[in-house]
């Protein structure tokens, strides 16, 4: 497996270049740019499939994928990771002032991801593991 710098936000990690390894906690937003060629095509077929529709359908495209990348590896560290991705991309977006519609859009998919996806397995895990006394 090849190990590359990686980045959460703004904080430098090390960590294995993989779906799997994000999956399993290296989060990686920023790949090289020989790493991009692969995604390139899809992402210019989804933009030209979504670029004149409303912004509900941008949001059942990331929605989408996020639950399937869940229930690829169905644990806590893949909701958290998923959440925060989803986060860091928002405030990233906020960061560049890059439209305030698609950071709210960002933020409010991870809220309903973690209400939906993470607390449903969370709860399962507490029936039966037993809940943190505090």
């Amino acid at each position: 497996m090849a190990i590359q710098s990686i980045s959460l936000c703004s904080h430098r990690l090390s960590g294995v270049s993989s779906v799997r390894a994000f999956l399993d906690g290296a989060i990686m937003p920023y790949i090289e740019q020989s790493n991009r060629e692969q995604y390139d095509g899809l992402v210019d077929q989804l933009f030209e499939g979504l670029k004149d529709k409303p912004i509900g359908h941008v949001n059942y495209v990331i929605s989408r994928l996020i639950w399937k990348l869940f229930h690829y590896t169905r644990s806590y560290t893949v909701g958290n990771n998923l959440v925060g991705a989803l986060y860091c991309a928002a405030l990233e977006y906020k960061r560049r002032k890059l439209g305030n519609r698609l950071f709210k859009m960002l933020r409010k998919i991870a809220e309903r991801f973690y209400s939906n996806a993470v607390v449903p397995y969370e709860d399962e895990k507490i029936k039966e593991n037993g809940d943190v006394v505090i």
